[in-house]
C-alpha cells in the first residue's frame, strides 16, 4: 500500500516537474529588462486609481497565440496563452497579484523558451509590461502606466 502511495506522488511530481522544468526547451529569443520611471500628468493619474500594494502584469505587444508561464519567486504561478490585439497592443486581460509584500521576483517564459526575470523594487514601480519585438523577449517595471487610446 505504501509503495502505491509513493509511487503515484512519485509520478505527480515528475509530471508536475515537467510543466514548470526549468530545463524547459522551446523557442529561443534574446531576453531584455527595463525599467521606466517616465511619467506625464494623464499617466499619473492612472497611477493614482491603482493600489500601491498590488503588482500589475500587462502583456502588451508582439504576441500571437504564444503559451506565457509566470512565476513568482521562482515558483510556477500561471500560464496564459496569449495573442495581442493589433490594435491595442494588449493581450486580453491583465494580472494582478493581491499582495507585493511576499513578491521579490516576477519571471515569464515564452512557448518553453529563456526565463526573464525582474527583480521587484517597490520604490521603482509596481507594475510590470511584457513585450515581444524583434526576437527579444523584454519585461520592463514601471512606476506609472502605459495609457492605450
Amino acid at each position: 500500500m505504501y509503495r502505491l502511495i509513493i509511487l503515484s506522488e512519485f509520478i505527480l511530481l515528475f509530471f508536475s516537474s515537467c510543466i514548470t522544468d526549468k530545463d524547459c526547451t522551446g523557442d529561443s529569443y534574446a531576453l531584455a529588462v527595463g525599467v521606466d520611471s517616465s511619467f506625464n500628468d494623464r499617466r499619473k493619474r492612472s497611477k493614482e486609481r491603482m493600489n500601491p500594494y498590488e503588482l500589475y502584469l500587462f502583456i502588451q505587444r508582439g504576441f500571437e497565440q504564444d503559451t506565457i508561464d509566470i512565476f513568482i519567486n521562482d515558483k510556477f504561478y500561471i500560464q496564459r496563452i496569449c495573442s495581442t490585439d493589433p490594435s491595442m497592443e494588449l493581450c486580453t486581460g491583465e494580472i494582478i497579484l493581491d499582495s507585493l509584500e511576499d513578491v521579490s521576483s516576477v519571471s515569464f517564459r515564452m512557448n518553453c523558451g529563456p526565463k526573464v526575470s525582474v527583480n521587484l523594487d517597490r520604490s521603482l514601480g509596481n507594475i510590470i509590461t511584457l513585450d515581444y519585438r524583434e526576437d527579444t523577449l523584454k519585461a520592463t517595471l514601471m512606476k506609472y502606466p502605459n495609457i492605450y487610446e
